[in-house]
């Protein structure tokens, strides 16, 4: 991959720790504001209150309800100290459909080969696509945020609150180009490619933040490991090129 993508990466498997208070029942997953995380927990309110999601776009079916005494009393023991002290009954929570299966994070960890790829590339594109359709952008892609949830490789999305809409006001990510921090097409674009070189390469960046130079050898990396001419030809579409800097 070269000396760039070398110098910019290292091995080493990656994990984040959830923004909000997260736990489940049998059927249905529970998030909650915490405490040292409200903004995170609001977005997502903002966007399940104020986007219309395109169905096509294969999230996790997701709705917003009233915590409940009885939700307070689930959290698991772990999670209270971090759970937003002005979460009382009353306030907003969101509830997802428990899912099957595991993330494609997992997927990858245990060891796949190119048509399992192919099959995870494939439905990322698709959904990022119909967003773009509908001027949304998912800014914040991972591996993690795409639950496999059947034998075939089927995915639903899960993190709905990294979509920016109009009036999002700023994109959310976890990697960013220097000065394109809160630029939609921009933060999609590098949080794809890091996505990719994980999903290829078993390597996460060493870093959050990337020259555009840097992000421009990576998405030529990436492009070059989708065998399928239609799958890539999407991705490729979705990326911004080397041409938006320069006009910027």
């Amino acid at each position: 991959m070269g000396h760039m993508l070398s110098s910019l990466m290292e091995s080493k498997s990656q994990s984040f720790d959830g923004a909000c208070v997260v736990f489940a029942t049998k059927t249905t997953v529970i998030k909650l504001p915490a405490e040292d995380a409200r903004d995170a927990f609001m977005r997502e309110l903002d966007v399940l209150n104020q986007v219309e999601v395109p169905t096509d776009a294969n999230f996790v079916r997701a709705r917003v309800e009233e915590v409940t005494a009885t939700m307070l009393k689930q959290i698991p023991a772990h999670q209270r100290s971090r759970l937003w002290k002005g979460c009382v009954p009353g306030t907003p929570a969101i509830l997802m459909d428990r899912l099957p299966g595991v993330t494609a994070l997992e997927v990858v960890k245990r060891g796949t080969d190119p048509a399992a790829r192919a099959v995870i590339v494939q439905q990322m594109a698709n959904t990022l696509t119909v967003l773009r359709d509908h001027n949304l952008y998912h800014t914040d892609m991972k591996l993690e945020n795409m639950q496999c949830i059947d034998d075939n490789l089927t995915i639903r999305m899960l993190d709905i609150g990294s979509i920016w809409w109009d009036r999002a006001g700023y994109a959310t990510s976890t990697y960013a180009v220097k000065g394109y921090k809160h630029d939609p097409a921009v933060a999609m674009s590098v949080n794809i490619v890091c996505t990719l070189i994980e999903l290829y390469f078993n390597i996460v960046p060493a870093r959050d933040r990337f020259e555009y130079t840097h992000y421009v050898a990576l998405r030529k990396t990436v492009l070059r490991q989708i065998s399928c001419e239609e799958t890539r030809a999407k991705v490729d579409a979705l990326l911004v090129r080397e041409s938006y800097f320069n006009c910027k």
